[in-house]
């Protein structure tokens, strides 16, 4: 008995199959970018003249961000959470031991708001207005769908309202507490958490973030495996 060849042919073949899975994980992620695309595009068509920073990082992952809207860093950069609220989100990401790179990031509203400042004449960030979120929530509910993670973390109350199509809901109270939500073809982990602006604003709110994200570390450090067969019993 050839133990040895046995092995070899065994590890040919094993390294054949991953060759194979990897293959049809690329075409499968290629195929829901451009799909991805397909929206964006649809939605810069839909809000024209807007100032636009769409989603990025990885597609199917086990955690999906979503912010409020683009500010003027973020368009400058085309890249959601940049400047000081993107270094606070680092900051948490760090805590709960998540590589910015593993996650998808996006926004509820993917262009920027903004109003003219009387006194200077210059552009500054306006909140989000409940027909603002409305008429951008169908895309964000296609992209959730096409996108398909285990956790969904909304960072404020613009994207947790935008997600649960209720504006009574209020981030003070139910931040960290996880839920199920459902859009029309598919059922999510939600948690919420507070906008990274938030803590800047109110240093107040660091420790219950902080306390927050190791919640959210404990929701996703979990198999792989486990993770890909929640987000496999949605599609």
């Amino acid at each position: 008995m050839n133990c040895r060849g046995d092995e070899t042919q065994a590890r040919r073949e094993e390294r054949m199959t991953n060759s194979d899975n990897i293959f049809e994980q690329d075409i499968q992620e290629h195929s829901i970018r451009k799909k991805l695309e397909a929206i964006y595009k649809e939605y810069e068509t839909r809000f024209a003249g807007g100032e636009f920073v769409f989603g990025c990082g990885l597609v199917k992952p086990k955690l999906l961000l979503i912010g409020e809207a683009p500010g003027r860093e973020e368009v400058k950069l085309s890249r959601p959470f940049s400047g000081t609220a993107g270094k606070n989100l680092d900051e948490f990401l760090e805590l709960a031991g998540i590589n910015r790179d593993d996650i998808y990031i996006t926004n509820a509203i993917k262009y920027r708001l903004s109003k003219v400042n009387p006194k200077t004449g210059k552009l500054s960030n306006k909140p989000a207005v409940r027909e603002e979120i409305l008429s951008s929530r169908s895309y964000l509910l296609r992209e959730i769908e096409m996108i398909c993670p285990y956790c969904i973390a909304t960072l404020g109350n613009v994207p947790l309202r935008a997600v649960m199509g209720d504006f009574s809901v209020n981030i003070g109270d139910i931040h960290g507490k996880p839920a199920k939500i459902k859009t029309e073809k598919q059922e999510y982990l939600l948690f919420p958490l507070y906008h990274p602006a938030s803590v800047i604003y109110n240093r107040s709110l660091r420790e219950i973030c902080r306390q927050d994200i190791l919640k959210l570390r404990e929701l996703v450090n979990v198999p792989d495996s486990l993770a890909d067969s929640a987000q496999s019993t949605l599609l």
